[in-house]
């Protein structure tokens, strides 16, 4: 059953390139699974209302002490045009938690995650870092991570951080910088830098190009664990 929270807006951080952070404080918190994602709409209304117009959002963050979650949201049409005008510091939004199977293996606590992110669709791989981090299985993990320009980085300070350099690549496809690839990620760079390709557990969120160019190319090459996030 989903959960129906009242949210303040307590810290919003713009990326450029219409591309925003968005950290709430939920009144009701409850656990949650990393991976999943979240309806918002900008109405106040309360669980016995009819829930009114809302999209989508992968949930960028863990559960935490805070109370709180991350939303990291791109301006692509109407709808996240109003988002981006009317939640400030301060604002008020309702939403529904939490959805998806987009989630890390339940039982699996030693093969790889291979994470294949494009653009924003880092968000789901930052709850799977934290939570990584929190149960120290971080060293599982392996994030193919590609953006347009350097701006379109989201947490990258942190993620460099938290992550061990051989396990993590970084790609920019339009701008030269010196500690990232200016290329696409390839089939061929993940394949090479995955252990064991029928065991490990691939992760794709990007756009819906990325994901089904990468999904087949893994289904090609005898992938057998491939989980996609799709709702987007």
């Amino acid at each position: 059953m989903s959960i129906f929270s009242r949210a303040t807006v307590i810290d919003v951080k713009d990326y450029g390139n219409d591309i925003k952070e968005f950290t709430l404080k939920l009144d009701n918190y409850k656990r949650f699974e990393a991976g999943t994602f979240l309806q918002l709409t900008l109405n106040e209304v309360t669980a016995s209302e009819r829930w009114p117009d809302s999209r989508p959002f992968s949930i960028a963050s863990y559960y935490n002490e805070d109370k709180t979650m991350r939303l990291i949201i791109r301006k692509v049409g109407k709808y996240t045009a109003k988002i981006f005008e009317q939640l400030k510091v301060g604002s008020i939004c309702t939403i529904k938690y939490a959805f998806g199977e987009f989630i890390l293996p339940m039982f699996d606590k030693e093969n790889e995650i291979v994470c294949i992110a494009g653009g924003t669709g880092i968000s789901p791989f930052l709850s799977f870092i934290e939570c990584l981090e929190k149960e120290g299985g971080l060293d599982r993990i392996k994030l193919f991570y590609s953006v347009r320009t350097p701006k379109d980085y989201i947490e990258l300070d942190y993620i460099k951080n938290v992550i061990k350099e051989e396990n993590l690549f970084i790609y920019c496809t339009d701008e030269k910088v010196e500690w990232a690839e200016n290329r696409r990620i390839n089939i061929e760079d993940i394949l090479k830098n995955t252990k064991n390709k029928e065991t490990a557990e691939f992760y794709i969120c990007g756009s819906s190009e990325f994901i089904a160019d990468f999904k087949r190319e893994l289904k090609e090459n005898d992938a057998k664990r491939i989980n996609t996030d799709e709702w987007q």
